[in-house]
Order: C-alpha cells, then structure tokens, then sequence
C-alpha cells in the first residue's frame, strides 16, 4: 500500500444557512480544496451525509454532487455511517489512494438539516428503531446512558462531562467559522437546561448546515500541491455492540482507540492528530479514558489551554471532516428543542402493520434466544450468536424482573412522547443475563438509578401518529 497525505482542505462557514442549498455548500467546500492544491483533476469523490433523504429529501448524492461540481464521468461515491460520516468518507477516499484505485481523491462532509425537518427524529434514525426508539429514547438519552454509567464506574462527575464542553467551545472561539463563537464556563454549562440527564443544553451538539472538504494524493506526489502536507499514518474503523444497547454499559468502544494506538506503534513516533468520532461530552469521556489506558495519561479534565493541534480534540458533533480540515477548531455544542416538521420527514414515526407483527413475540412475550453451542441468552433472537457465532437457539421467556444497569431522564423527547416528558429511560439486565431499553414508570423519573430493582409489566408504549396503530410492550415498575 501507498503512503497517503492530505495536501489541501476547503470548508464553509456553519450554521442556518438558509440561503444555501445542499449543493451550494459542497461547491463551495470542494472548490476550495481544489483552489488551494492548484488543480482541476480528481479520480474519486466519496460524500458523507447521515440523512440527506429525509433532511431535504435527496439521496443519491455522490453523482448528483459530482455533476453539479463539473466531475461527470469521475467515480462519485455517496457513504453513510451516522456521526461518522465524514470520517467514513475520508477513510474510503484513503483506501482508494492508499491502494492505487485513485491519485487524486476528495472526501466530503456536508449535512443540511435547517430546511425544516424534525430533527430529533431524523437523528433517531441512527439508532435501533424495534429495540431502542420504538420506547421512546433519544440519541443524546443513548449518550446521557453512556455518560451515566460511565460516572457510575469510574466516578466521573458532572463537572467532569462540563470541562470537555468547555475545551470544546475554546476551540470553536478560536475558528472564523464556527457556528457560536463564544467560550463557556463551567458554571454555564452546569446551569444550563437538561436535555436527557446527565447531559445539558452546553454538552450537545448543534443543529447546523456546513460542509467540509479534503483532498488526498500519494505522499510522494504531495509537494506537488503543497509545501505541508498532512501524511495518514493509520486509520482504524470498527463497529460497535448492539446487544440492546448493552453497550451503554459495556464499552464497545475501547477497540478502536486501542488499536489505532497500537498501529505503527504511533505513540513513539510523535503522532500529534487523532480523531475519536463522539457526538456528546459523555462519549468523548469514555473514548478517551481508552486512550490515557494505552499512553499512561490518566488526568480527569480535558487540557484547555494552549493552541488547539496539541491537546485532545474530538468533539461532540457529527461532522469528522470540519476538524480534520481545521484540526480541530470546530464550532461548540449546542441542541435545539424539538420542531415538528413534515411527517414524512419524521424518522420513520408511522409504523407499517407487518413490521409491527413482526415485533410481536420479543415485546408482548419477551422471547429471547438461549444459544445451543455457549448458553448466552440474547434478546431478541438472532440468526448469529455474538459470542460463539453459533447459529442454533432455543426460544427462552425471558423473567418478568430485571436490575436497572443504566438510565436517563428524556427532557427534550420524540414528537409521539412530547406528553410524557420527562421519563426515565434505563437499561433493563433480565435474571438470564439479557438486556433491553424501556422506560420506567409510576415513580419520579429521577429516582430511576443503577441497580434499581424493577418488575416488568405489558403496556401502552405509543401511539403512531394520526393514521397509526397503538403499540404495546413492556415497562418497568418499581419492584
């Protein structure tokens, strides 16, 4: 494999930027990455875009991009990977060059998602939608999970979590183009408003339209383009556990970074850019305490001082390549209260009568899947085990009581749960060992906490929309 660098970078401004279309701030960030290398050629296009379907309802867009940059003909190539989108891109336009299906490849970043859609449940459209938002949890309740077990492990605090939103937001004071340029304080983020608790308005990220842009071309045609250029030395992707959700408590995460470290043993040879993709401070907390695991770090807050490009810098936002453009200037967090938009926008909201029917046996029964080869029971029944990759089950009924593994508070929920707000979402542990999202309910919200004893009882869950149909599962209670 070739050696590949970064030899220029273009970006827009972020914020509402209304005036722009999808198009329009593509060009605008491709073409400057062109200007600055002084070239015209490209040999592939990778887009990343988590939801440009239901945002502005245009899918397709890597050779709808390329015609309107006048590409026709290039290899165009549209990646989606949630919050990881723009990072997918550019790991897909490294591989190409990498490999020598390319010499010259430009990755994208772009979203729009001020031009009217829900916002809240276009982004549930990451999660699981049968296992995890059928009951009602947000994408910041699945990271206020994540941060809430987090600081029951290992005791991080609340005021922890603020520090990384403050380092944050110093660099974000620091780029032009930002969307909000102001630093915070501790004593701001902690007083700001609750969106799913631990988590505040300051640890989110923002709703926000930008793009981003870099070009890449084998490390020995660089000082063709530039006089500094960025070489890749590694490159790590890896996907998470999704054992209803266990991974809020079970740290999928630590792979990655591990092995990103380990690569070309980078730590001894001054590797001074790394990106951890976390949309909220909570995610950052944990990706990070993977890091100080294998550099002999262990400091409790993020470095804020001195310039960014020397200290930690992910962040709690969906754009990847933002940062890597501007290493790590990025705008900070903010996240808006819901909006209802357009149903047909909605994530997905108004659920067709098979795939309810489907769903019948796990939330009316609670049948989950004992594996023949190793005994793990998993809910619901896979076709492969997690653990053994054995493919035989015996259908089990799951008991009717479980211990709360993790939890939060929704403050700022889905339009078909605006009603409810606040409720307790938790992770339920089954007496078989077998985890499931729920709410629960019939006690104050804020006493749902780790350990917690519950019985699980058949329930109203929601209702879908106006043509929709009632959906029943199970909820927690107070044992």
């Amino acid at each position: 494999m070739r050696d590949v660098a970064i030899v220029s970078a273009g970006m827009t401004r972020f914020g509402e930027l209304w005036g722009l279309s999808l198009r329009d701030m593509f060009v605008e960030a491709a073409s400057e990455a062109l200007n600055e290398a002084g070239t015209d050629q490209l040999d592939s296009i990778y887009v990343g875009c988590m939801s440009g379907g239901q945002f502005v309802g245009q899918e397709h867009l890597g050779p709808l991009m390329a015609d309107q940059f006048g590409m026709t003909g290039v290899a165009a190539v549209h990646v989606e990977s949630a919050c990881a989108s723009g990072g997918v891109a550019l790991r897909q336009a490294f591989m190409d060059v990498a490999v020598g299906m390319s010499d010259l490849s430009l990755a994208v970043g772009i979203e729009k998602m001020t031009d009217g859609a829900d916002v809240t449940n276009v982004l549930a459209t990451a999660a699981d939608q049968e296992l995890e938002v059928y009951y009602g949890v947000t994408f910041p309740g699945l990271y206020a999970m994540i941060a809430r077990a987090h600081m029951q492990r290992y005791g991080t605090t609340e005021e922890d979590l603020a520090w990384v939103s403050v380092k944050n937001h110093r660099h974000g004071a620091m780029n032009e183009k930002a969307q909000f340029r102001g630093e915070v304080t501790v004593e701001q983020v902690l007083s700001s408003s609750v969106v799913a608790e631990p988590l505040r308005l300051l640890h989110c990220s923002p709703v926000s339209d930008g793009a981003a842009a870099v070009l890449l071309c084998p490390l020995d045609m660089a000082r063709e383009f530039t006089d500094r250029p960025v070489k890749i030395s590694a490159e790590i992707g890896g996907a998470g556990l999704q054992d209803g959700r266990a991974g809020a408590a079970r740290c999928p995460r630590g792979r990655g970074p591990r092995l990103l470290l380990h690569r070309r043993d980078l730590l001894h040879r001054g590797a001074r850019l790394g990106r951890a993709r976390e949309r909220w401070s909570g995610g950052q907390g944990w990706v990070h305490r993977d890091r100080r695991l294998h550099t002999g770090k262990h400091e409790r807050r993020p470095q804020v001082e001195g310039p960014p490009g020397r200290r930690h810098r992910s962040r709690a936002g969906d754009r990847d390549l933002p940062a890597v453009a501007r290493r790590g200037r990025r705008p900070p967090s903010r996240e808006r209260a819901h909006r209802p938009g357009p149903e047909h926008l909605r994530g997905g909201v108004i659920m067709p009568s098979p795939r309810y029917t489907r769903e019948i046996p796990n939330r009316y029964r609670l049948e989950a899947g004992k594996c023949e080869g190793c005994g793990k029971v998993v809910y619901p029944v896979r076709s492969i085990c997690p653990a053994c990759r054995g493919d035989r089950f015996e259908t089990v009924n799951l008991s009717r009581t479980g211990k709360v593994i993790t939890s939060t508070v929704i403050h700022v929920p889905p339009a078909d749960f605006l009603m409810e707000a606040p409720y307790a979402m938790a992770i339920v542990e089954t007496p078989e060992g077998a985890r499931f999202m729920t709410q629960v309910v019939d006690c104050e919200p804020s006493s749902v906490l780790p350990g917690m004893e519950v019985a699980l009882e058949f329930r109203l869950v929601r209702k879908e929309g106006k043509s929709g149909i009632l959906c029943y599962g199970h909820k927690g209670v107070p044992a």
